[in-house]
């Protein structure tokens, strides 16, 4: 959940600061809370047109997501970089309705980069159930 002080600029200025490993952790983290939105609303709305609506738009940012994630084609052929990309995300879940719960994935994943940055070993708990 999202809380009051979470600053997504901020968040998205820190994504730029990543590592290539910490970046593909991130899309991870990011991924798995969006998959927990997604289930949201087919429960909720017992697979209403609503539901099904916003489970195909989520589903396009799934597929925009996972091609982050591909480690032999890292992207290199989108004409746009990963910041971008979480950015154009950003306002796309904006332009759909689902800003509140696009940020609490955000935030989930800016969490989880920052444990991984601050830890010893270089591995983070994962935070995904929250």
């Amino acid at each position: 959940m999202k809380t009051k002080s979470f600053d997504p600029e901020r968040a998205l200025s820190f994504f730029g600061t990543l590592a290539e490993n910490e970046k593909i952790s991130f899309w991870c983290v990011l991924g798995h809370y969006l998959t927990v939105v997604q289930r949201d609303f087919l429960y909720r709305d017992a697979l209403s047109g609503t539901a099904l609506a916003q489970a195909r738009k989520i589903n396009e940012m799934f597929h925009h997501l996972t091609s982050c994630l591909n480690p032999e084609k890292r992207r290199s052929e989108q004409p746009w970089n990963d910041e971008e990309l979480l950015r154009a995300m950003l306002q796309d879940a904006t332009t759909i309705g689902l800003r509140a719960e696009f940020l609490s994935a955000l935030e989930s994943a800016d969490r989880h980069a920052h444990a991984l940055q601050h830890s010893e070993a270089g591995r983070a708990p994962l935070m995904l159930h929250e």
